[in-house]
């Protein structure tokens, strides 16, 4: 979803990373202005899109890491508690762990932030859940390559996850880390 909302303006610019020490991801993202529900103030649906997108990326990743099962997950409940406006146009930051596992079942919880700090606008839970019939064994999530090595992180644990550029091409595979964020964002990486 993020893709396609960085082809239409909604967002201006995105990055997602991966903490592996702390197993924690991070998506920073560049609000696009026509994301309004009320004048300069980024619509709920936003938002909570923004929230279940991040949960499904951490929840991704962790597979990899067969730390979640295998297999294809969904979304079957997700919460979001809305704690202050957030401003159209502008940097947020959001945080997304694991908060436990059950066989087929993850429970994951974010919270989206102004970045560069501050209290939250928006606190996430989220439960993914794989269908019966499509658990796979750890093993086979290893050899699909859709994902980024992570055995090449930087030297302080971070990794970055390739996204994809707003022009549709594939963003470059980047190791950093966290407090670098911002100056490597896909446009950065693009125009750089």
């Amino acid at each position: 979803m993020f893709s396609a909302f960085l082809k239409v303006g909604l967002l201006k610019d995105m990055l997602c990373l991966f903490d592996e020490d702390k197993r924690e991801f991070y998506t920073l993202i560049t609000l696009g202005d026509n994301v309004c529900g009320h004048p300069q103030i980024t619509h709920g649906g936003m938002t909570a899109a923004i929230i279940d997108e991040t949960l499904g990326g951490i929840n991704y990743v962790l597979k990899r890491y067969g730390v979640v099962n295998h297999g294809p997950s969904f979304t079957v409940h997700l919460e979001v508690d809305y704690k202050a406006p957030l401003p159209a146009g502008g940097h947020v930051l959001c945080h997304a762990s694991l908060e436990s596992t059950e066989g087929r079942k993850a429970w994951v919880r974010a919270e989206v932030l102004p970045h560069p700090g501050g209290a939250p606008y928006a606190l996430g839970r989220a439960l993914f859940v794989i269908p019966r019939d499509k658990v796979a064994p750890a093993s086979a999530a290893a050899g699909d390559g859709a994902a980024a090595d992570h055995g090449a992180a930087a030297e302080n644990g971070n990794a970055a996850v390739a996204v994809p550029a707003g022009n549709g091409d594939a963003a470059q595979e980047t190791e950093c880390g966290l407090e670098r964020l911002a100056s490597l964002s896909p446009r950065a990486r693009r125009d750089g």
